[in-house]
């Protein structure tokens, strides 16, 4: 598996939403700062053999997106010399929700 996107509905800010996974998965997400992810907001993190990536919304006039919204977009991708399994997906899912995020898979 080459990795997952979930995507995460904004009952609150995006620094918020960062700190509430961080606390659940046990890893810091820091505030992107070096444009890698360009308009999109981002925090980063890398534990665990995963790099994880929590994207929110460009500002609107940034968006091309076919159909925008104010979801966020939590991207996690294994690292090098690391794989990842079906189940590791459903995990993550299920943990996030226990922590009162409103998450689902992304299409």
């Amino acid at each position: 598996m080459r990795g997952f996107d979930l995507m995460i509905e904004s009952d609150f800010s995006l620094s918020e939403t960062a700190r509430r996974i961080s606390s659940v998965l046990g890893v810091e997400l820091v505030e992107e700062l070096t444009g890698r992810y360009e308009e999109y907001p981002a925090f980063v993190a890398e534990r665990f053999g995963r790099s994880y990536a929590l994207l929110g919304p460009p500002d609107p006039e940034h968006d091309i997106r076919d159909e925008p919204t104010d979801d966020f977009c939590l991207s996690v991708v294994p690292l090098t010399g690391f794989s990842e399994k079906a189940s590791d997906a459903g995990e993550l899912l299920v943990a996030l929700r226990a922590g009162g995020l409103r998450v689902k898979i992304a299409q």
